[in-house]
C-alpha cells in the first residue's frame, strides 16, 4: 500500500512538473530530494534551445501537441531509462519511450522553429509545408506547360522566335517588379491573404491563356499573351513571395533544409508540367492543358486558406535599397540572376532544338525536360540538409555550382569549336548535370542573404522575411526575364549549339565574382 502511495506521490509531481514547463515556470522548484526519478524530472526542467536556459525571465513560452502534454503528465508513471534520458535532453527535443515529444519556443503566436537536432513537427509547421508545397508543385506545372508545345504553336499564328522569347521574358519581368513591391508591403497586406489572392489570379489567367487559340493570328494574339502572362506574373510573384516569407518564418532555424525540401514539389511540377502539357496538347488540342492546371489550382486555394496559420508582424523601417547595397548581397543577387537566367534560356529554345534535331513528337519532348528536373528535385533536399549543418560550406556549393552549371551549358548543344556530334543520350545527361549544378548554387542563397541582413542589424521578424523573400524572387525574374529575351534572340541569329554556350557566360560571371575568402562569416 506504501509502495502504491509512493508511486502516485511521484507521478503526481512528475505531471505538476510537466504543468510548471507548460506555462513557462522554466527551472524545477523544490525538486532537491535525491529521488530515483528525480534526474530525468530536473532534466525536463532544463529544456534548452540553441544553447540558452529557458529561465522563467526569458520571457518566451513552451508550447505543445496534447499528444505531448499526455506524454508529460504519465511522465514517471512507469516510463524507465530515466538517467539516458536525463542525459539526452537537449534542443527542446525530448525523446521517452514509446512517446516523442518535441517543442518549440515561439513568439508573437506563431510556431517555432524547429532546433538544431529536432526531429518534430507541429501541426502549424505540417500544414504550413503543405501549404507551400502545393504551391511549389501548382506553379511550376503552370510555369512549365507551355514548353513543349507553345513556341510551335505561336509561331503558327505569326510570333518569331524573338517574340516567343518576349512574352516568356514578359512573365519574368512583370514578375520582378511585382515582388519588389509586394515583399515591401507584405505586413501591410498579410502574409496569407497574399498567398491566397496570388493562387486565386494565377489559377484564373491560366485558365484564361487556354483560351487564346481564339484570338486572331498576328498582333492581336500577341498582344493578349503578353497581357495574361503579366497578369498570371503577378499572382505569382505574391504567392512566392508570401510562401518564401511563410517558411522562413515557420523554420527560422531551417531554411536551407526546408526550402530544399520543397524544391521536391517544384521538381514535381517541372516533371509533370512538360509531359502533361504535351499529352493533353496532343490528345485533345490546345485549350484542356490549361483549364485543367487552372483548376488544380484553383480548388487548392480554399484548401490553403483551412490549413494555413496568419501570420502577421509589425512593419519594419528597414528597406530593398539599403539590404541590396550590401556588397555581400549584390554577389548573392548576381548568383541567383545569372542561374535563373540559364534556365530560363531553355524555355523558348529547347523544345524547338529537340524537335528540329532529334525528330521527336511533342508528346516525347516533355519527357527530355525530366532529366534536369528530377535531379534537381533529388539533389535539393540533400543540399538543403548540408548548408544548414555545414554553413562553412555554403561558399563552395555556390561556386562550385557556378562552375559547373558554365561548363554543362558549354556542353549542351555542344558548343561547334569541340566538334562534337548532338545525340539524344548525351543532352539528357547533361541536363541531369545542369538541374545538380543549380541545385549547388540555388539553394545556400536565401539563408546567406538573411544571415548577412542579420549580421548587418536589420530586425528580425516577418518584414525583414518579406525583404529577403522580395529580393530573392525579384533577381530570379530578373534573371528569367533576361535569358529567354537574349536566349530566343541568340538562337534566331546563332543557333541553340553557340547560343547555350554564350548563355553558360551568365553562370561563370558569377563564378568569377565570388569572394576569395574560405568563409563567408
Amino acid at each position: 500500500m506504501g509502495s502504491r502511495e509512493a508511486e502516485d506521490a511521484d507521478s503526481e509531481q512528475a505531471a505538476g512538473v510537466g504543468r510548471g514547463v507548460w506555462g513557462g515556470e522554466g527551472l524545477l522548484k523544490g525538486m532537491g530530494a535525491a529521488e530515483p526519478r528525480s534526474a530525468a524530472v530536473t532534466a525536463w526542467g532544463r529544456v534548452r534551445r540553441c544553447g540558452r536556459d529557458c529561465a522563467p525571465a526569458c520571457g518566451k513560452q513552451h508550447v505543445g501537441t496534447a499528444r505531448s502534454r499526455a506524454a508529460g503528465q504519465s511522465f514517471g508513471a512507469g516510463i524507465s531509462f530515466q538517467t539516458w534520458f536525463a542525459n539526452r535532453v537537449s534542443l527542446c527535443h525530448l525523446v521517452t519511450f514509446p512517446f516523442s515529444f518535441s517543442c518549440s519556443l515561439v513568439e508573437d503566436g506563431t510556431p517555432g522553429a524547429l532546433g538544431g537536432e529536432s526531429r518534430g513537427l507541429t501541426r502549424e509547421q505540417l500544414f504550413t509545408m503543405a501549404a507551400t508545397a502545393s504551391i511549389n508543385f501548382s506553379s511550376m506545372i503552370c510555369y512549365s506547360i507551355l514548353g513543349p508545345f507553345f513556341p510551335s504553336e505561336a509561331e503558327k499564328k505569326g510570333a518569331s522566335n524573338t517574340i516567343v522569347g518576349l512574352i516568356f521574358g514578359c512573365f519574368a519581368l512583370v514578375n520582378f517588379l511585382s515582388s519588389l513591391i509586394l515583399g515591401n508591403y507584405i505586413t501591410h497586406i498579410g502574409a496569407k491573404f497574399m498567398f491566397l489572392a496570388g493562387m486565386f489570379v494565377s489559377g484564373c489567367v491560366t485558365i484564361l491563356f487556354g483560351m487564346l487559340d481564339k484570338v486572331p493570328n498576328g498582333p492581336m494574339f500577341i498582344g493578349l499573351c503578353f497581357l495574361v502572362r503579366a497578369m498570371d506574373a503577378i499572382g505569382f510573384a505574391a504567392a512566392m513571395t508570401a510562401s518564401f516569407s511563410i517558411v522562413a518564418k515557420a523554420f527560422p532555424n531551417n531554411i536551407a533544409t526546408v526550402l530544399g525540401s520543397l524544391e521536391i514539389f517544384t521538381g514535381l511540377g517541372l516533371v509533370l508540367g512538360p509531359p502533361l502539357g504535351g499529352f493533353l496538347y496532343q490528345s485533345f488540342g490546345y485549350e484542356v492543358p490549361f483549364i485543367t492546371v487552372g483548376c488544380i489550382v484553383l480548388v487548392l486555394v480554399p484548401v490553403n486558406m483551412c490549413v494555413l496559420s496568419k501570420y502577421d508582424s509589425v512593419p519594419s523601417k528597414d528597406s530593398f535599397w539599403k539590404l541590396i547595397l550590401l556588397p555581400k548581397v549584390l554577389l548573392l543577387c548576381l548568383t541567383i540572376f545569372s542561374l535563373s537566367a540559364c534556365l530560363g534560356f531553355l524555355d523558348p529554345t529547347m523544345s524547338l532544338f529537340i524537335l528540329k534535331k532529334f525528330k521527336l513528337p511533342a508528346g516525347y519532348v516533355g519527357l527530355v525536360f525530366l532529366g534536369l528536373a528530377l535531379s534537381y528535385s533529388l539533389s535539393s533536399p540533400l543540399l538543403g540538409l548540408l548548408s544548414d549543418k555545414l554553413p562553412y560550406l555554403r561558399k563552395w556549393l555556390l561556386v562550385s555550382g557556378g562552375l559547373m552549371t558554365a561548363l554543362c551549358f558549354f556542353m549542351l548543344g555542344p558548343a561547334p569549336v569541340l566538334h562534337i556530334e548532338s545525340q539524344l543520350w548525351m543532352f539528357v545527361l547533361v541536363l541531369v548535370l545542369v538541374g545538380f549544378s543549380l541545385g549547388m548554387s540555388a539553394i545556400p542563397v536565401f539563408p546567406e542573404i538573411l544571415q548577412c541582413a542579420y549580421e548587418n542589424g536589420f530586425e528580425e521578424g516577418l518584414s525583414l522575411l518579406g525583404l529577403v523573400s522580395g529580393l530573392f524572387n525579384a533577381m530570379w525574374s530578373l534573371g528569367a526575364f533576361a535569358g529567354p529575351t537574349l536566349g530566343g534572340f541568340l538562337n534566331e541569329k546563332l543557333g541553340f549549339e553557340w547560343a547555350s554556350a554564350i548563355q553558360g557566360g551568365w553562370a561563370l560571371l558569377s563564378f568569377q565574382f565570388q569572394p576569395a575568402k574560405s568563409s563567408w562569416y
